[in-house]
């Protein structure tokens, strides 16, 4: 039973829920901040004339602005209960809604086009930039930040084209933006997942290790720094069997033992016990090619699978 072993892992359905209200809150908080610094931006490049135009517009959005307060998040994670988690989740998302609003209204209101085309192309740039205001954060963990800057690059241009009124080129490049980021955003998200509950597993994982008197010899690393999708590498000594070096991928945790035989199978049979009894993760170890699916359904409490489907766009 000594050498490589690896095992898929999954989490119980309330600790998957809490960590996917976790990932929301904070994407939220990213949202409406990023909205709330694109509103501001536009009132204060607006010109007098454009103010007096809009009086109405920036006076609502101005007030929007000075108002705007937050619920306090910073003491949330996956120890708080899911009724706090639902809560700000809830908050937020109403917080966030308004805010698109108002960017919106303002950017129609700018743009100054008396027709309907302008108009209906105004608005459609506005839900672009909302769109990009509220993946950024995370797109830019994955494809880097000279995506964003090519973005950022083209919405410059796009507006141009609005100054100009040249709306059919402009509908054809938001509609061909909108495609590539909705895209990157979608795969951002399932690799995010993956890497949230990879964290968590680690925190679980060093925790067991350190509960059965293993002692860490090497730190977790990235097997490549400024990669955020590498493998996690971290080895621990038994102390009296041997080392064990883990690896977690996004998709599932492997360990190359020096335990003996006669104790790999009981060593390995505790940490996933524990990982299952004390953090929600359930574990089932075997010989490459022969891991089975952890066993972690019951009546009760249903777990939920981690995608076993490859990464084949590169990351940032």
């Amino acid at each position: 039973m000594s050498g490589l072993k690896c095992s898929e892992f999954q989490l119980q359905r309330e600790r998957e829920q809490k960590l996917q209200l976790v990932q929301n809150v904070s994407k939220l908080q990213a949202e409406i901040n990023g909205l709330q610094k694109l509103v501001q931006e536009m009132l204060n490049k607006a010109s007098k004339g454009l103010r007096d135009t809009f009086a109405q517009e920036v006076k609502q959005a101005q007030g929007w602005v000075e108002r705007l307060k937050l619920p306090d998040t910073h003491s949330l994670g996956m120890e708080s209960d899911l009724s706090s988690l639902q809560s700000a989740e809830s908050q937020l998302k109403q917080k966030v809604a308004e805010a698109r609003r108002q960017q919106e209204a303002l950017s129609v209101a700018f743009s100054q086009k008396a027709g309907e085309m302008g108009r209906r192309t105004a608005q459609h740039l506005a839900e672009l930039e909302q769109q990009l205001v509220g993946c950024r954060e995370l797109v830019q963990l994955w494809w880097g930040e000279e995506q964003i800057q090519t973005w950022e690059n083209t919405l410059r241009k796009a507006k141009q084209l609005l100054a100009q009124e040249e709306y059919h080129p402009l509908e054809k490049l938001i509609k061909e933006m909108a495609q590539e980021l909705t895209q990157k955003m979608e795969a951002s998200a399932r690799r995010e997942d993956k890497h949230q509950k990879r964290l968590y597993l680690l925190k679980a994982l060093r925790q067991v290790c350190a509960e059965m008197s293993f002692e860490e010899v090497s730190g977790p690393h990235y097997k490549k720094d400024g990669y955020r999708g590498n493998d996690i590498i971290f080895t621990v000594d038994t102390l009296n069997r041997g080392k064990l070096a883990f690896t977690l991928s996004l998709e599932k945790i492997s360990s190359f033992s020096e335990i003996a035989d006669d104790r790999c199978f009981e060593d390995f049979g505790k940490l996933s016990e524990h990982l299952k009894d004390r953090f929600g993760v359930h574990t089932q170890f075997g010989p490459p090619g022969e891991e089975r699916p952890p066993e972690g359904k019951t009546n009760d409490e249903k777990s939920l699978p981690v995608s076993n489907k490859p990464m084949t766009s590169r990351a940032g």
